[in-house]
């Protein structure tokens, strides 16, 4: 299964906020969809945009995920965009400063203030470094915010309870500020530094170098543990192959469960004596599993809890497999009628999985009455192995559950402003795959959660990279910057 970076949800940002943040105790993400966008040249500062009294009201508006570009397009500045020069016309100039983003949103007063409950910011695509505001405080510079695939998870926990305690009613109001920095080393040529989307000479650069929030954001008030990235990591066994066009005999398979649980409670020491009582400590508790299609009957399997313990600040990976959820083991006819495959080489058969936290008895006992404090995520994988050798002549070969698999790929390159939609994103696979195609190629030009999800769905291989001919391969200017975005991008 592809790690999951997140997924969509309801474009009704008020209703996904008022519902998904009301179900006190869960923790619940709740998209940030409604921005309004300027430049910060002439604006005040953070501290004063991201006040909850701060008017924007003559702002853009903007639909995260949008670069800026996108967004001032969007609101007509740019008509015809890719006809003619006009491309060429757009003065690049007014992206040279940063580029405020601002939100608000409503959290329950008794979310916020839970015994042990935590409020996080999480963007999933800055491109390419931000200062975050939150009602007023600075919660996180660009030193830390900064690459265009890493994601950025903020603890605004502080700024949440403190909203609460002053609100008058059973709502608490949070305001949100970034601003965003473009990229402004890309190309090789300029000695580049900055790990970003680059088109090299593929197309002409945007004017505004991508600038945005060009992935998802949400924000999240409950339990101070995240689950996420949960996948299955397929390993499959087969009898000897015949010969390198004949499939060989799977005789059997195994599975392994995978999910990240983050404690984002801070980890910082307390202000005060008087706040110790309050300050984060470690969560315990266990992390089950659900994986459809492999329980009796072909229902669900649930495999039984893995306790664990989470410091304030960390994350481990919890993985469950066949020694303690013995279903994991496929036999052969099992294996034949759960795996993936690759289009043209059987069925691209995919199946829910979720994972679930639930705090030890004693923690919940020690807190709020009511339902303990949970959290969950969910995703669809495929069960599959894909492996690679070196052939005699030096070229190398791809196998999918043990079956040789012919590369037929090809390049993929998004929207020069980073703009998507369901649509598009279907007619692209769809013509690939019409083309003959079962692999495309992510040189650095890397989309949404839901292109890997549809091409899971059609049986489209992916060949991820990062582009060449640019920062990512000026490994001899690297400093400990470009060190760790590097990490934080591809992990």
């Amino acid at each position: 299964g592809r790690r999951s970076l997140g997924r969509a949800a309801s474009r009704m940002r008020g209703f996904a906020l008022a519902l998904g943040l009301a179900l006190g105790g869960i923790a619940c993400a709740a998209p940030l969809m409604d921005w309004r966008i300027q430049t910060a040249a002439g604006q005040p500062p953070g501290t004063e945009v991201s006040l909850q009294t701060f008017n924007d009201s003559a702002w853009y508006a903007a639909q995260v995920p949008t670069t800026v570009l996108a967004a001032l397009a969007a609101a007509g500045e740019y008509p015809a965009l890719f006809e003619a020069r006009n491309l060429e016309s757009v003065d690049a100039s007014r992206f040279t400063s940063p580029w405020w983003f601002r939100t608000c949103a409503t959290v329950p007063v008794a979310d916020a203030l839970a015994p042990g409950a935590a409020a996080t910011v999480t963007l999933k695509g800055v491109n390419y470094r931000a200062d975050v505001f939150c009602n007023g405080d600075l919660v996180a510079s660009k030193e830390d915010v900064v690459g265009t695939f890493a994601y950025h998870t903020i603890d605004i926990t502080a700024q949440a309870r403190r909203a609460a305690l002053a609100a008058s009613g059973a709502s608490a109001r949070l305001c949100i500020a970034a601003a965003v920095h473009r990229p402004y080393d890309v190309f090789w040529t300029r000695n580049a530094t900055d790990l970003a989307i680059d088109f090299v000479d593929w197309s002409p650069d945007p004017p505004d170098g991508n600038v945005g929030l060009w992935q998802p954001a949400e924000l999240v008030v409950g339990s101070p543990v995240r689950l996420e990235f949960a996948m299955a990591r397929t390993s499959v066994t087969t009898e000897p192959a015949p010969s390198l066009v004949r499939r060989p005999a799977i005789t059997g398979a195994s599975v392994v469960l995978t999910v990240r649980a983050t404690n984002v409670a801070s980890s910082a020491a307390p202000p005060s004596p008087a706040a110790a009582a309050a300050a984060p400590s470690a969560v315990t508790g266990t992390v089950a599993f659900t994986l459809a299609g492999l329980g009796p009957a072909g229902g669900d399997l649930v495999c039984p809890g893995k306790q664990v313990t989470i410091l304030p600040g960390r994350a481990l990976d919890v993985t469950v497999d066949a020694s303690t959820c013995p279903p994991l083991a496929l036999n052969r006819s099992a294996a034949e009628a759960l795996l993936w495959w690759p289009v043209g080489m059987g069925a691209p058969r995919l199946r829910a999985l979720s994972a679930h936290f639930t705090p030890a008895a004693a923690a919940a006992a020690a807190g709020a009455a009511g339902a303990p404090v949970t959290a969950s995520t969910s995703t669809r994988v495929g069960l599959r192995h894909v492996a690679s050798d070196v052939d005699p002549n030096g070229s190398r070969r791809f196998f999918v559950n043990g079956a040789y698999f012919p590369v037929r790929g090809g390049g993929f390159a998004p929207d020069l402003l980073q703009r998507t939609s369901a649509p598009r994103r279907w007619a692209e696979l769809l013509l690939a795959r019409t083309a003959g195609l079962n692999a495309l190629r992510f040189e650095g030009k890397f989309q949404s959660d839901e292109l890997f999800d549809a091409m899971d769905e059609l049986g489209i291989m992916a060949l991820p990279g990062l582009c060449c001919c640019d920062a990512w391969q000026n490994w001899q200017l690297w400093g400990p910057e470009q060190e760790r975005v590097a990490f934080r991008s591809v992990r």
